[in-house]
């Protein structure tokens, strides 16, 4: 396990963030009413922000008590968020799949920055009609209709790859195991 890991885990939680972040709210008067789809789509984007950041922050957690074993909350920290019969933070690591996935998604949310800012106050995660709309043909739209789409889905892959790959906390440390599975009935 390297220390290495967590400035890239960090900036890739960064700009995932950032990119899962509406970067501005229309007002009521301009917002149509949400499809049952936009509703299902906006509270599915809030909880991917929520579940990724909290990923983040204990495989940070775990790495830094892995390799500081003497502070008193690194043994709280090892016991409380691995499960019992699994590699443990021993096996949170470099593997090709986490730096795929950090790549991936931190250049999905890259091209959802920049059409955020070639649309700037027209971008919301809202559907609407604003008074000063317009068509865009800058940054990303010069040459495709839907950038920030395109960007969103490589985000979200990334984002599913750094979480679920080899040597992700939740692989790891057990907790993508079956629940009442035990390696003890594998041994018969």
């Amino acid at each position: 396990m390297s220390l290495f890991k967590i400035p890239i885990l960090l900036t890739g939680a960064f700009f995932i963030l950032k990119a899962l972040t509406p970067p501005h709210v229309s007002s009521q008067a301009e917002r149509r009413p949400p499809t049952l789809v936009g509703r299902y789509v906006s509270t599915l984007v809030k909880f991917m922000r929520i579940a990724h950041a909290l990923s983040c922050l204990c495989e940070t957690i775990l790495i830094v008590s892995y390799h500081n074993p003497d502070i008193p909350i690194a043994r709280v920290a090892l016991s409380t968020l691995s499960r019992p019969l699994s590699n443990g933070a021993g096996g949170i690591g470099f593997s090709t799949s986490f730096l795929v996935g950090s790549a991936l998604a931190i250049a999905g949310a890259q091209l959802r920055l920049a059409c955020y800012r070639a649309l700037g106050s027209l971008f919301t995660f809202e559907m609407s009609i604003r008074n000063s709309h317009k068509l865009v043909t800058d940054g990303p739209y010069r040459y495709v209709r839907h950038p920030a789409y395109s960007g969103l889905i490589m985000t979200m892959l990334g984002e599913a790859v750094i979480q679920f790959g080899r040597g992700s906390w939740l692989r790891e440390c057990g907790w993508m195991e079956t629940v009442g599975r035990s390696d003890e009935a594998d041994v018969e």
